[in-house]
């Protein structure tokens, strides 16, 4: 288990409930595609796995912040990784220093939410990636009304708008959308649980006992479209009405 607090904001590999394991370890899967060759910032890393798999999947350089100390100092010393102490909203990298800034359940928790993605824009050379993720508000409330942790939730418009304003291009992804309908039939559940299993064994363990070594090879691995499919925390390519039951947005920005 790691030694660091775990406050259900922040993943911590061995001690996080099951909604937030598959949630996060998810996006940052979902993530990792990107990260070959490049230049890569993680920022609001938390305990670093995320920040460890995306130098694992071939980043040319990876830098990961935090503005927790310990945060910082436990990725540092559990992972190896180059972690700083720093602020979304003043990212403490030089202009246009990188190719791919992941950062996922971050712009939630700002009290200036521009002012963190005009950091990104800032931070990201011409050819660079944003991937970054955030709560749809109006779903996500329904099974968390009151995070006092989240100052700026947001619809999923408001959240593509937020970002055209400063990328030409945004593709819109979804996690954690409706089960299909299918399910709700009778054995439908049974079925999908079954489906589950098969496609992805990792969710029969409890994940107290899932390992840090063992999330960051998840992590790494691609995934099928079966695997998708039965996998409700996975990272889907949506748009529209579908994207807007999503418990929440991912998306790629960039200027190409």
């Amino acid at each position: 288990m790691s030694g660091l607090a775990y406050t259900g904001e922040r993943m911590v590999p061995g001690a996080a409930d099951a909604a937030t394991y598959w949630e996060h370890a998810e996006r940052y899967r979902f993530a990792t595609r990107f990260a070959f060759g490049k230049d890569v910032a993680d920022i609001a890393c938390g305990e670093g796995y995320g920040a460890a798999a995306l130098a694992e999947a071939g980043a040319a350089s990876l830098v990961a912040i935090d503005n927790a100390d310990a945060a910082v100092s436990h990725a540092r010393e559990t992972y190896g990784i180059d972690a700083r102490l720093g602020n979304a909203e003043a990212i403490p990298l030089k202009d246009a220093s990188v190719d791919l800034i992941v950062s996922f359940e971050t712009i939630e928790h700002l009290v200036h939410p521009d002012q963190f993605l005009d950091e990104c824009q800032r931070t990201l050379r011409h050819s660079g990636r944003l991937v970054i993720s955030t709560p749809n508000v109006d779903i996500y409330r329904q099974t968390s009304p009151d995070n006092p942790y989240h100052v700026s939730e947001m619809r999923s418009d408001e959240f593509h708008r937020r970002l055209l304003s400063r990328f030409r291009k945004v593709q819109s992804f979804g996690q954690c959308r409706p089960s299909p309908r299918w399910t709700r039939l009778r054995g439908g559940t049974r079925l999908f649980h079954l489906g589950t299993r098969l496609f992805n064994p990792l969710r029969t363990v409890q994940t107290q006992a899932i390992s840090q070594k063992s999330t960051l090879e998840y992590c790494l691995a691609r995934t099928t479209a079966p695997g998708r499919y039965f996998t409700p925390e996975s990272v889907q390519r949506v748009t529209g009405a579908e994207l807007a039951r999503c418990k929440y947005l991912i998306a790629v920005a960039s200027q190409h």
